[in-house]
């Protein structure tokens, strides 16, 4: 996941930070109704990073068997304690809306339609969502 950058929280250890996303995934999972879901984490080192230097999180998510994989990055140890949480909020949304990416690329060989713009739609459905939950929750509107 892409956050913009805001400010910089006290940077975390890997350690705290796998904790903390496997917490964060407790508390969420039950007011998304991931809760049969089953979840596996993992980091990558700075030697292994693939990924821009602004993500924070990555998930595959395997819909049909209620399996999801996320990845914590670098970057997410030195965001602040509510844009991690957030973060990882968003990457559990993908849980319910990667089935629109998956769908739409089947029928992409028809359509005048690129992967690009349906991971773009994926990923402005899976950030409104992530808003409003943390709105509900938080009252935060930026």
């Amino acid at each position: 996941m892409l956050l913009p950058p805001r400010e910089t929280g006290k940077p975390i250890t890997w350690n705290k930070a796998l904790d903390e996303v496997t917490k964060h995934i407790h508390k969420w999972s039950i007011h998304l109704f991931l809760t049969e879901w089953k979840f596996t984490l993992s980091s990558t080192k700075e030697d292994d990073e693939k990924q821009d230097d602004s993500t924070v999180l990555t998930v595959e998510v395997l819909v049909p068997y209620k399996k999801a994989h996320v990845t914590v990055h670098k970057e997410y140890l030195s965001c602040t304690p509510r844009d991690r949480e957030e973060a990882v909020l968003h990457e559990l949304f993908h849980c319910h809306t990667e089935q629109i990416t998956n769908l739409s690329v089947r029928l992409m060989n028809d359509k005048s339609v690129t992967r690009g713009e349906l991971e773009e739609t994926n990923e402005t459905l899976t950030q409104t969502l992530t808003n409003i939950l943390f709105k509900a929750f938080y009252g935060r509107n930026d």
